[in-house]
């Protein structure tokens, strides 16, 4: 998935490492068909897992509006882990949330999951580059 933009990541991250805390989603990317991510910056926090630094936040995704839409998934809410260093990332949890309201989990967290490579001007990559620059608040 091509994401448009992606030359302004450099200044994108310069913000996001200058901006105070406010524990509130933080907009980080959007597909050619609406779908936003964005990063809860008062859940980013470092966790350790073996000898790596690994990054953690909150992901939150909202799908573009859809008047057509009777029912469906409108969004997400997950958490990702990201090894800054190796620019791997690996889903943790992800909740859908549902138009009307309910939520249905659909990825489990399983600590053996392994962490993937990201691809340059990939949402992924747009996530690790905007988490690993964003201050812990944890």
């Amino acid at each position: 998935m091509k994401l448009a933009n992606h030359a302004l990541l450099p200044a994108l991250a310069a913000l996001l490492a200058a901006a105070p805390v406010l524990a509130v989603p933080v907009f980080v990317a959007e597909t050619p068909g609406g779908t936003k991510f964005l990063i809860d910056n008062g859940t980013v926090e470092d966790i350790a897992i073996g000898r790596a630094k690994i990054r953690q936040a909150r992901i939150l995704t909202r799908n573009a509006p859809d008047p057509q839409m009777v029912s469906g998934q409108v969004g997400a809410d997950g958490i990702m882990q990201f090894d800054c260093a190796a620019r791997t990332y690996r889903q943790w949890s992800t909740t859908s949330i549902r138009k009307d309201g309910t939520r249905a989990e659909l990825i489990r967290p399983v600590a053996t999951r392994r962490f993937n490579a990201t691809r340059d001007g990939s949402f992924e990559r747009k996530l690790l580059i905007a988490a690993c620059t964003m201050r812990k608040t944890k």
